[in-house]
């Protein structure tokens, strides 16, 4: 909606938590009537729609909107769990197609420049990815390199859906193995792991591992990702 929609939703709580504060004299009811809240917004709020909604066994309640942000269309991906994180973003070009070119999260962009580093290299030709989101990444670091084959570990099935339908992830590449598992389970197959296990790889295939997790954890201090993904334990599993 509009900034004066947004500015009349948010001033009845702001007038709530002030009146602890010694500059508001009246009692609430009258300053709910009398007093308007100025508000500032940094980069103006845009306009917003939703594009879709839905609730994930695993990751409960989502929603997907396009936002208007300076003329520029972006498409976001918001869990009700943590909802003021924005799970995946990405820029809309013509005909509302997503421009993979782009990237929105400077998180992706440092992930990709570490990548980028090994192109000279002879071992760049597959990667593993900890955790699909709306696919943003997968779609980048496609676009960079198009003969690199990336393995994919995502916890839940309903955001391939997502992916898929809201963020032009191609499901069907042949350069693209999407299994769905639990990332902290991630062995190679050199320890006591099952092969065939979604969460088994040969480790002499992968090039690097990048991990690209959201956090449902308000109180860790990190929206991502999880406090048990930067564990030593489980990096240098990772790294064997």
């Amino acid at each position: 909606g509009s900034q004066i929609i947004v500015q009349e939703e948010l001033s009845f709580v702001v007038q709530v938590l002030s009146r602890q504060g010694t500059f508001l004299p009246k009692p609430h009811q009258e300053l709910l009537a009398e007093v308007e809240i100025p508000f500032m917004a940094v980069d103006g709020i845009g306009n917003r729609h939703i594009v879709a909604e839905g609730e994930s066994q695993i990751s409960g309640k989502y929603l997907v909107e396009q936002v208007d942000v300076d003329g520029m269309q972006v498409r976001r991906l918001y869990f009700a769990n943590n909802p003021f994180v924005i799970q995946s973003e990405a820029v809309l070009r013509d005909q509302g197609r997503v421009d993979k070119s782009c990237s929105a999260f400077d998180y992706h962009k440092t992930m990709a420049a570490g990548i980028l580093a090994l192109v000279d290299s002879d071992v760049l030709t597959h990667g593993l990815l900890v955790g699909l989101g709306g696919g943003c990444f997968v779609n980048l670091i496609g676009h960079l390199l198009n003969d690199l084959e990336l393995s994919v570990v995502e916890l839940d099935p309903a955001i391939l859906k997502i992916a898929e339908e809201h963020f032009d992830l191609d499901l069907e590449s042949n350069r693209l193995d999407i299994r769905v598992g639990d990332g902290l389970e991630i062995m190679p197959l050199t320890h006591d792991a099952v092969s065939g296990c979604p969460t088994t790889f040969a480790k002499e295939s992968m090039a690097f591992v990048a991990i690209d997790v959201d956090s449902k954890d308000q109180s860790a201090g990190m929206s991502c990702p999880p406090e048990s993904f930067v564990e030593i334990e489980y990096l240098s599993r990772l790294a064997e």
